[in-house]
């Protein structure tokens, strides 16, 4: 987890991991398993019936998951980890995610999640989405916007904003002023498939070229004819943007356009965060790699 204060961007961090590999040679699973059930005493159980991997182990304090497929199972890659970087506080944390690592080669990643913590309030930021995902918010119970997704849960890019002080006063069962005055919001983006190979191939590859925040305040709509001005203070209703589906792609992408040009600006440049911090970012992801027995990284 990085730190810094820049145009309200107060942490960049990898903040899940999920890949699948091979087995390092013929005794590899059996290594594994005596380290997850005698060092660590990680918990097995069954998995869903239509998961292919048969079990999984649920590591020490729900520090993340190790799966395993049986050895006829129709299956590239038989292992399979799932964890978050940032909960790799302390030197024994760490060291359990290198070695169960260190028994596997091939990795390959499937999901990657890269977050941006904001000492702002970010509750009154709406998205236009280029390429119309599905799109739902969440209010608690003053009707204050807590959770914003952009993508459904089988996108293969989904952005997750969220009112990350209220999420962590929950789990702790009190009040978020608890926490103090200072507001903690998240962007998240989470990313599956081939927005993988996008994300580490792709060059100039920004998701917010694609998602696009801004603030339903208007601005300057006198200017518009009365027609345009109309469509446009109805998109900026929550209601409204399901007038999108009503449109063909020209009025879509017109009246996308002018959502932007027409409102206020958001407090936070997340564009340019993620163009700063995706050199890092990545190379978190990548470090971890190092550790497998052959490491030779698959996006």
């Amino acid at each position: 987890m990085k730190e810094g204060n820049d145009g309200g961007l107060v942490r960049h961090s990898v903040d899940k991991l999920s890949f699948v590999a091979d087995p390092k040679d013929s005794g590899a699973i059996d290594q594994l398993e005596k380290y997850l059930q005698e060092k660590i005493m990680a918990t097995r159980q069954l998995t869903k019936s239509h998961d292919p991997y048969r079990y999984m182990y649920i590591l020490p304090m729900k520090l993340g998951t190790v799966s395993i497929a049986d050895k006829n199972a129709k299956l590239g890659k038989r292992l399979r980890l799932e964890f978050n970087p940032n909960r790799a506080t302390s030197d024994d944390v760490r060291q359990m995610y290198i070695n169960i690592i260190a028994t596997m080669k091939y990795p390959q990643l499937t999901r990657v999640d890269l977050a941006f913590d904001y000492a702002e309030n970010l509750s009154d930021i709406r998205w236009v989405d280029k390429k119309g995902r599905p799109s739902s918010l969440y209010r608690n119970g003053k009707y204050v916007l807590e959770t914003y997704y952009a993508g459904g849960s089988r996108s293969k890019m989904r952005l997750v904003m969220y009112d990350k002080k209220a999420e962590r006063a929950s789990k702790q069962g009190i009040d978020p002023e608890e926490l103090g005055e200072k507001d903690w919001w998240r962007i998240e983006l989470r990313f599956k498939e081939n927005e993988i190979d996008r994300l580490f191939s792709e060059e100039g590859y920004n998701p917010f070229d694609e998602l696009t925040p801004y603030i339903p305040t208007a601005l300057g709509l006198k200017s518009m004819k009365w027609k345009d001005r109309c469509v446009v203070m109805a998109l900026m209703n929550e209601e409204g943007e399901s007038i999108f589906g009503e449109m063909d792609a020209k009025s879509r992408a017109k009246y996308k356009k002018m959502l932007l040009e027409y409102t206020m600006p958001t407090p936070v440049d997340v564009r340019e965060d993620f163009e700063q911090q995706k050199n890092d970012l990545l190379a978190q992801v990548v470090s971890w790699f190092k550790y497998a027995g052959v490491g030779v990284f698959q996006g």
